[in-house]
């Protein structure tokens, strides 16, 4: 068995989605907590982002602490 991976906010509300993550579960906590490096879990494809480029560069700065 895999690693698990999610998909948050999915829901379909009728609109394209301007940014949405597919990640290993784990991978995505221990990057928000401040275990796992954002360069390290994208280098590896533990955690990547689809979307509009301006929203993917944006979206590591929005865990700031």
């Amino acid at each position: 068995m895999g690693p698990t991976r999610s998909r948050r906010g999915v829901r379909d509300a009728g609109l394209d989605e301007d940014l949405y993550i597919t990640a290993e579960a784990e991978a995505f906590v221990k990057w928000h907590a401040g275990q796992l490096a954002w360069a390290q879990a994208t280098r590896e494809g533990r955690i990547q982002l689809h979307g509009q480029p301006s929203l993917i560069r944006a979206f590591p700065t929005w865990n700031a602490r």
